[in-house]
């Protein structure tokens, strides 16, 4: 018999993934409308992909010699191949991640933007007009944000990729286990933190905002990084998750932390009761 707490746990997770699911679902069909907020960072999200799919075509050779140059015995060739095998899909899935990394620095400004359009239509928040110079000056603060979330991921994603590499077979399933486990939760976050943010979480609150809803968030993470791993399917997708993870953080209902803010009234729609 499954205890109260996993059944919890398995119902936020799935809720997550809804989340992801319903937030396509979102820009796409129920308000394509605000695809014309997507458009350039679509554009760079491309260019970004692109550019460092073709740095890894043109160096993946140039790794494996690094590391391990093709022996000539047809015994240890075999082994090669397999170590071969698995570092290029390895590698590529890394590049992949790196470049969705770089894309959400370039494009935090326009995750912002989007995520109050988002929050306007369902009038879970009082956004102010739109002012580009206000925008400008914001921008700068959401990319270093961003740029230090992404050194925060790398500071333990790099020692599981290099695993991966030095130790054959365990160090691939570390990486794989191990790194999909805890991006699939940061993800998460990621999609969430404009919310919280707009509503005067300090980093330190929204964290533990995380971690309080962390079943929900892992769940949410998991469909991104998946779509990450898929060149380009992050820039598709990426739209319909800035929207999902905003209805899934309202959805959770966080209070109003802004000064003069109302600290007593959370959003009172639970994310299956919201409407479609």
């Amino acid at each position: 018999m499954i205890p109260g707490a996993a059944k919890s746990a398995v119902k936020t997770f799935r809720d997550g993934m809804a989340a992801f699911f319903k937030g396509q679902r979102y820009v796409i069909s129920t308000h394509s409308e605000l695809l014309k907020y997507c458009l350039i960072p679509m554009t760079l999200g491309t260019v970004v992909f692109v550019a460092l799919g073709v740095a890894f075509v043109f160096n993946i050779d140039d790794l494996l010699q690094l590391i391990w140059g093709k022996p000539t015995h047809i015994a240890w060739q075999i082994l090669w191949y397999v170590f071969a095998t698995v570092t290029v899909v390895l590698s590529a899935g890394t590049t992949v991640l790196l470049a969705y990394l770089i894309f959400m620095i370039l494009c935090a400004p326009f995750n912002d933007l989007l995520s109050e359009k988002v929050e306007e239509i369902e009038g879970t928040f009082t956004v102010s007009p739109f002012d580009w110079s206000f925008f400008v000056r914001d921008a700068w603060h959401s990319v270093a944000v961003e740029f230090m979330k992404m050194l925060q991921k790398l500071a333990w994603l790099t020692p599981l990729y290099l695993i991966s590499l030095i130790i054959p077979v365990v160090g691939q399933i570390v990486y794989a286990v191990i790194g999909g486990y805890k991006m699939s939760f940061w993800l998460g976050v990621d999609y969430v933190d404009w919310a919280l943010a707009r509503r005067g979480y300090t980093a330190k609150e929204r964290l533990l905002f995380a971690r309080e809803h962390r079943s929900a968030l892992r769940g949410f993470g998991l469909m991104m990084t998946l779509a990450s791993l898929i060149p380009l399917c992050a820039v598709i997708c990426w739209p319909g998750a800035v929207a999902g993870g905003t209805l899934l953080c309202t959805g959770l209902s966080p209070l109003d932390r802004r000064k003069g803010g109302d600290h007593a009234a959370p959003v009172e729609l639970g994310l299956e009761e919201r409407k479609n």
